[in-house]
């Protein structure tokens, strides 16, 4: 099923419809930690937790894309 939901976002790439695959790569953060979690529960802060360990550009906290990167944690995080 994951396999599957990846698959989908690579062919909206493919197909060049952005909007809509953002719209589903954004759900990935939320399940990966989901999928960690013994009883597949999510919450913002393991979110961002995760977002920091895996998706943090080298070096964000000193320069402009740093702010780039926090404001889409943070989306992401309160997307629902």
């Amino acid at each position: 099923m994951f396999a599957s939901y990846l698959s989908d976002v690579e062919r909206l790439l493919d197909e060049r419809r952005w909007e809509f695959a953002l719209r589903e790569a954004s759900d990935l953060p939320r399940l990966a930690v989901a999928l960690s979690h013994p009883r597949l529960q999510c919450s913002a802060d393991a979110v961002i937790k995760w977002c920091q360990e895996w998706i943090r550009p080298p070096g964000a906290e000193r320069d402009a894309q740093g702010l780039d990167y926090e404001r889409l944690v943070r989306r992401i995080a309160a997307f629902r």
